[in-house]
């Protein structure tokens, strides 16, 4: 399993290393080390997509989170039809990564998406070219993004909010079990000190009484086990 993991992993790095002309297999791939790295931070266009990138990954991961964790307590609560609400959650994250891309691009569609029929109505000379903007076309992913996951990650809430009551419950039993045997040996030791009592009230001389308390008579060497 490394093996079939790593490999690819390892071959696409050593061929990073090389200059490669792809369609033109006879001008072979002298090796450049680290040049295309070079090239690749001082490129612009490559920057931009770094930043938009990272502006993405936690901009809809905190997003997921925050939504997720709203789902798990809306479904976590008992309510009629939780059943049926908790089936309709997953079905965004069922449907295929494709299908979903497809149906946003649906959606907001410049000339005959929903969101322009549901603004605009039939003036379609008012349609709007939501996707032709950069910025109105990386919030749409966003959310397209947030829709599909948001479910994922209130399973994941749920699962780990089971695992943490779960870990609870058991940390409780074994206080409880420590408990439980201390309070065992405490008793012992009361009905061993009661009885000790009883019998010293009840002795009739310090014979008895030494006896009862295991001390040695005067002038005997008291011994471990006498």
């Amino acid at each position: 399993t490394m093996v079939f993991a790593l490999y690819p992993v390892l071959d696409s790095l050593w061929l990073s290393l090389h200059n490669i002309f792809i369609g033109l297999p006879q001008l072979g791939s002298p090796f450049v080390g680290l040049d295309n790295y070079v090239a690749l931070l001082r490129d612009p266009v490559a920057q931009q997509a770094l930043v938009v990138t990272l502006a993405f990954v936690g901009l809809s991961t905190i997003l997921e989170l925050a939504c997720g964790l709203i789902i798990a307590l809306v479904i976590h609560e008992r309510f009629r039809g939780r059943g049926l609400v908790r089936a309709a959650i997953l079905i965004p994250w069922a449907i295929p990564t494709v299908v979903a891309s497809q149906l946003w691009r649906y959606i907001f569609n410049d000339q005959y998406g929903f969101a322009n029929l549901l603004l605009f109505g039939e003036r379609v000379t008012d349609y709007v070219p939501w996707l032709a903007y950069p910025g109105v076309a990386f919030g749409i992913v966003v959310l397209a993004d947030v829709w599909k996951s948001s479910s994922f990650a209130a399973l994941l809430i749920l699962a780990l909010g089971i695992m943490l009551l779960l870990a609870g419950v058991r940390q409780a039993y074994a206080h409880r079990t420590a408990e439980s045997e201390l309070m065992k040996q405490y008793e012992f030791m009361y009905r061993v000190f009661r009885s000790a009592r009883r019998r010293l009230e009840l002795a009739q001389d310090d014979a008895d009484r030494r006896r009862i308390l295991l001390l040695p008579a005067p002038g005997e060497q008291h011994t471990l086990g006498a």
